[in-house]
This record gives structure tokens, sequence and C-alpha cells, in this order.
């Protein structure tokens, strides 16, 4: 696009906007024309969200200047136009929406009127809402979609999948153009929308799996959202709210995990009984709460048993959970599977609207998003029914982008978007988000702020008027939601797993220091290393097909200034906070989850001052699990694996070189490969720079995964837990972090 009248910014190449026509010579681009119907008044910039059925998506906000007139340059095409006018203070002061036709002219006018059309009045203000007066509280339904793409909504342009009663929501509420995943995987995109952290503070760069011991049998995972991390749940709950949870968890399968540890009254979680078999996920499932009964529904070939198929079985109980609550504020966390592989069809389903191919992936991936729109309908429809619309947000959002298989045949989607779900590209994190709340939010509105999953929490407590907690990572945006501006956080930073094995990292040819995804959006730029990238790759992402053009060889400043800024977040959001706490006549760090790399990623770093020492001294040590011991003048590792046998037969060892005795030392080990079934990298540094890497192909124990032993004790500082090997010298405080850091980060 080509700003060719307005604030004088260019947000794209205007030679970058033309499209080939069919005999391949430059088709001349088109012109939008917005011009303020009136007089300027207090008009002083517009919010321009701009959707083509071929050249794609593009959100940016433009000054207006005094004669009122906007003109932009765009590829010929069919528009979307959604525009939001705001005053000097921010303050929205009028909203239109028009549809261009670009394909058959070149230019095209709107006219921008100030005030509101009917259906997108100005909203109410934002409510006062004091602690401890429930009938003031608002009730929230916060639905989540398993996979479900950008482009999967009919109300965001899908091409062929039809969702009729989310478009509806969305004509009755706000539908958000920049709302991002803060994970483009299951496990680590819910604990952000659970606990506003992002994922890399608990090392989650891959999902919550099945753990494989060292000799090849498997364990339930170690991993799960934090003790020490409050939920949204756990603050609502405080502040008066019923809590129920229902369906998906995938944050944690221990005791001290489950939802009923993590706030939620009530609980109706999923289990698979049978996830590889014909039944697939959609039948012959279990529900369990904190204590039984438990619900078993019936398999596919057993009767009835559409009447129990997952979508349904879920509303259901999300519709049951309401009319207990309805007299009292409540929060729903309503998590469905769908359309999460394997795809599997109700027979129920009546494909006469739709006239989807169930005999192919994208039919049936349209069919499961047309089955779970449906019930998504059901219960917005009972929530009005009781009367309780004008008091309740009802969100409906994405854990992440969608798969491949089954969108195959979205060839628009693919020409717009780059990437699929456990990529960081725009088709991994760029999800739909849907808001209504009868009232409130403005109908029939399009939001151009670029917001994250991290955003929820905060704004859930916001609109309870309950005390936020500590550490939440995101913001806000609930003035947002009633339709006023709110500024887009400065970085979005992401980090993700790049390789499912260490074989596959050596064929890409990747170094250490390659072995992640991530990604940082500033602004309207993007700077992105992705699967199949070694070095990142720097995109305009607010310009059509923005990450097919990369600009990082003309930007190597832009690209400098932001791989410096991405990496400060990545050490300083992974860096544990504790109290070092005296236990006996030794200190520790307390137990904590995230010390764990048992099945995840770690990081230990210490400054020592050593006298001259002639006895092995103890650095830190978490017993069974680790040591770091000063020997002479060398630094030893010790890591114990998960096999049978005594700590000797156990251990794996690195080494430093000799060392000077009186001069600081900075130690550091770090553990990498959470996803990998192979075995892990082991690393130990002084000073940064390395001083032994152990490879999982040169582990001295042949073909025995790395699986070092969970451990639940605290990490004793300066000594052994009994008080002896004393460190003879001076120690500065440990650091810890939940990701294995590169050298230049340490």
């Amino acid at each position: 696009m080509a700003l060719l009248t307005g604030c004088g910014e260019q947000f794209g190449d205007a030679t970058d906007a033309t499209q080939p026509s069919a005999g391949g010579s430059q088709q001349v681009p088109g012109i939008i024309e917005l011009r303020l119907a009136g007089p300027r008044g207090p008009v002083n910039a517009l919010e321009l969200d701009l959707t083509g059925q071929q050249a794609g998506v593009l959100s940016t906000r433009i000054e207006v200047p005094e004669t009122g007139l906007v003109r932009i340059e765009v590829p010929r095409d069919s528009y979307e136009l959604a525009v939001r006018l705001t005053d000097g203070d921010g303050e929205v002061v009028g909203l239109s929406q028009a549809e261009v036709n670009l394909v058959d002219r070149q230019v095209s006018s709107v006219d921008l009127a100030t005030g509101f059309p009917e259906k997108a009045r100005a909203p109410a203000p934002p409510p006062t809402l004091p602690v401890g007066s429930p009938q003031t509280l608002p009730n929230i339904v916060l639905i989540v979609l398993d996979d479900v793409d950008f482009f999967d909504l009919g109300c965001n342009k899908a091409s062929v999948t039809k969702t009729p009663r989310i478009d509806q929501l969305a004509s009755e509420g706000m539908r958000f153009r920049n709302y991002y995943a803060s994970a483009a995987k299951c496990s680590p995109s819910r604990a952000a929308i659970l606990t506003s952290h992002s994922p890399a503070s608990f090392g989650w760069t891959e999902v919550i799996s099945t753990y494989y011991l060292s000799d090849g049998s498997a364990r339930p995972n170690a991993r799960g959202l934090p003790t020490a991390v409050p939920t949204v749940a756990q603050v609502l709950q405080a502040s008066g709210y019923q809590t129920g949870m229902i369906g998906k968890w995938h944050v944690g399968d221990r005791p001290n995990f489950a939802p009923w540890a993590k706030g939620f009254t009530e609980t109706a979680k999923l289990v698979s009984s049978n996830p590889v078999g014909a039944d697939g996920l959609y039948w012959g499932f279990r529900l369990i709460g904190q204590a039984p009964p438990y619900f078993i529904a019936p398999r596919m070939a057993e009767p009835n048993a559409d009447d129990h198929y997952l979508s349904k079985e879920l509303t259901d109980r999300a519709i049951d959970f309401v009319d207990r609550n309805s007299s009292q504020p409540f929060f729903l966390f309503l998590a469905h599977k769908s359309v999460h592989a394997p795809l599997h069809v109700p027979a129920r389903f009546d494909n006469t609207p739709f006239g989807y191919d169930l005999g192919a992936p994208d039919g049936q991936t349209s069919a499961m998003m047309s089955d779970v729109d449906r019930e998504i309908g059901r219960l917005v429809d009972h929530i009005d029914s009781l009367g309780l619309g004008s008091n309740t947000l009802i969100l409906v959002v994405s854990d992440n982008g969608g798969v491949e298989l089954g969108r195959a045949g979205n060839a628009r989607r693919q020409a717009v978007m780059r990437g699929w779900k456990r990529e960081l590209f725009e088709g991994g994190i760029h999800v739909p988000m849907i808001a209504r709340w009868t009232g409130k939010v403005p109908a029939g509105t399009i939001n151009a702020a670029v917001c994250s999953s991290l955003d929820l929490m905060p704004t859930f407590i916001a609109m309870a008027g309950a005390s936020p907690p500590t550490g939440m990572q995101g913001r806000d945006i609930s003035t947002n939601l009633y339709g006023r501006l709110w500024s887009p956080p400065p970085d979005l930073c992401w980090v993700g797993a790049r390789f499912r094995s260490y074989s596959d990292a050596v064929a890409a040819g990747a170094s250490y220091e390659q072995l992640d995804q991530f990604a940082i959006r500033s602004g309207q730029l993007k700077l992105v290393r992705g699967p199949e990238q070694n070095q990142p790759g720097l995109y305009d992402v607010t310009t059509f097909k923005g990450e097919f053009t990369d600009l990082s060889a003309t930007n190597p400043d832009t690209v400098a200034s932001m791989l410096a800024r991405y990496k400060s977040w990545h050490a300083t959001v992974s860096q544990l906070d504790y109290l070092l706490t005296p236990v006996g006549n030794t200190l520790t760090v307390p137990f904590d989850e995230r010390l764990d790399f048992a099945d995840g990623d770690f990081t230990f770093s210490i400054d020592a001052t050593a006298a001259n020492l002639t006895q092995t001294r103890c650095l830190a040590t978490r017993p069974g699990c680790w040591t770091l011991n000063w020997i002479q003048d060398r630094v030893r590792l010790i890591v114990y694996d998960d096999r049978p046998g005594t700590l000797a037969e156990r251990a794996v060892y690195l080494q430093t070189a000799p060392l000077s005795s009186g001069q600081t030392h900075r130690i550091s080990f770090s553990v990498y490969g959470q996803s990998w079934r192979s075995n892990r990298i082991l690393s130990l540094y002084v000073d940064g720079q390395l001083a032994q890497r152990l490879l999982p192909d040169g582990y001295p124990r042949g073909k025995y995964f790395f699986a070092a032993t969970p451990s639940d004790v605290p990490i004793t500082v300066g000594s052994l837990p009994d008080g002896t090997g004393r460190f003879q010298g001076t120690l500065g405080p440990p650091r810890c972090f939940s990701l294995a850091l590169p050298i230049d980060e340490l």
C-alpha cells in the first residue's frame, strides 16, 4: 500500500502493490479516497482496517490532514473497509464501514461520517465495578478453540468454511484483526491465556506431552503451571466468582497442576481414552473432575454416540454451569477440542446448507468448524435467554493457527499469510478473536489494535475490579474493548522449539545458537527466524503479503536493534525470581517447578571467587539431579540421568580448563532439548565462553535417552545440603533461568 495523501508516511512500496495481469504486465493500482462527510471538527486521525478478497489484510493509523481527504494506493481487488475516527485524545468520534470494488474501476470514494451508525453506537463508558459487589460484576465466558485458523471464520473472509453464529457474534460485538497467540502450539499458548505470563517464563517452548525415560519407556510429563504463579481463575475466585473449566486443559497432568488446584470451582477436564483409534478424540473420551463420578462418553459405534459428540457434550455442560450460576458472577473457561486432528465429523452433521466434501480433509475441517460454530451459538442463545447478555463478556479465540492439512484448498489464505501451527510466522500466531458484551462493546466494529493472549487475564481482572497480582506480562485492554484508543505494546516477543530432534537440527546445518525459532514484532515490523531459516528475516506485517518480502538486507541497523531487544527479553523473561533462604547452616534456592529440567530446558549461573582450593568444594547442588563442584583449579558439572544404579553409575561429567584462584569467574551450565526424544545438549561455560559441550550423538553410554532424574528438592548454594563441602571464597547470588540461554545472554 502507498499513502498518497495524509500523514506523509508510506507503509509500502507502490510498485509492490501492483499485481500482474493475465498477460504478465503490471496492472495499474487502484486508489481508495477516504473523505470526511462533514467538517473536520475534532477528528485527528483514522484507524484503517482493509481486507482484500485476494490482496490480504492491512491495518494502520493515519493522521487526517486539514483537507479531510486521504488517498491510498492499493492492488486492484474487492475490499472490506472499516475505519475508526479519533480525536486528539484518542477517543473514538466516528465509525464507518464500507465495501469497495476496485476490480473494474481505478478509483473508489468513501465518505466517512462522524458519529456512530445504528448497529455501532458509541460505547457506554466502562462500568464501575467495586470489589465485593457481586451484582455489578460482569460474567466472563472465554471460549478457546483448538487449531482454528484466522481464515477459518466467515467474518474473516474464509473462502469455503461457513461460521454463521460466530459471524453473528462479531456483528453484535467486536472483531479483532491483530490479536496474537503467545505461542504457536497448544500448551504454551494456554499457559499464557491462564497466567498472563509468556510461556518462556516457564521454559515452555513445546507442548506438554509424554516424557521418555532413558530405557525408552514413557512416564507422565512433570511440567505444569508453576505453583508460585496465580491463574486468572484463582484471582477471580478470590473476588467472589464461581469458576468453571470445561474441556481441554493441557497445562499439566499432575494433581498439583490440575484445574481444581488452579482456581476452578468446577471442572470437566477432557481425557481421551483412545486418541489414535477409530473414536479419535471426539467419541469415547472421559471428562474428569476433582472427584468421581467421571463421565465416559459412548464410543462412535454405540447407540446415541452423537448425542455425546465432544463439542455437544462440552456445550451441554457449559449451559448447565451457566444455569446453576446465573444469579452470581461466573467465569467460564470453555476449551473446545475442535478443530484439532484427527478429523472426525459427527454423523448428525447436516451438510445440506454447506455442501462440503466430507470425503476430503478440507471438507472435514470445514464441517467440524461449522459444527462447533453451531454449538457456540447454542451457548450464546442460552445466555441471552436468561437475560445475561448485557452483563456477560463473551470472547472467542483460538490457541494457535491452523495446520495445513484440511486447508490445502484455501489458496487465498496461503497467498496472504505465511506459516502454520508450530511456526512463528503470522499463520502460526495471528489468530481470531471475537468479543461481545451487549451495551458495552460497540456492535459491528473491527478493532485493528495489536494485542495478545497475555492481555486477557489483566483485562478480566480489571473488569472484575480485582486486585492484580504482580508479575503479569500483559496489559488491560478493557478500554480498547469499549471502543477507546489503546496504545500497542512496544514489542511482542515469542520463542519456540524449531526442530523435533537433534538429527533434524544437524540436517538443517543449524548451530547451537540457531536451534530455536523466535520472533519480535515492533510497530509495523516483525523480525522472525522460522523453522526453515538459520538467519532471521525482517518483514512489514502491515502490508499485503508482508512476510513474503524480506527487508533485512536493506535494514541492517533495524535488524540489529530488534535482535538485541529480543535477546534482552529472552534472558529477562526466563529468569526466575526467588529469595535465597537459610535452611539450617546452608543457603537454598527454594523449590520451584521451573527448576526441574527432567523434561525441560534450564540454565544456572553463579559468580565465584575461589580461595586456594586443595579439596573438592560445592558451588551448588540439587541432590540426585546435578552438582557443580570446584575441584582444585577446575569446575566440574555432574548431571545424573534416570537409569537404575548408583549415582556414580548414572553420572555424566563436564569439566572446565584450569581456573585462577582469587579471580572472579562466572560459571554457568545449561540443558537444551525439551522437545526432543533424543539425548539433550549439556553445555558448561566459564566467563561467557564454552568450556565443554556434550552433544546427543556423543553421549558416552550409547543409545540412551539423556533423561535427568526429576527432583523436588531445593538448590543448595555454597555447600552440600548437610553443610559439608563448603565453598572457600566468595559467591555471588545464583541466577536460574527456565530456558537454555546462549553464550551472549549469560
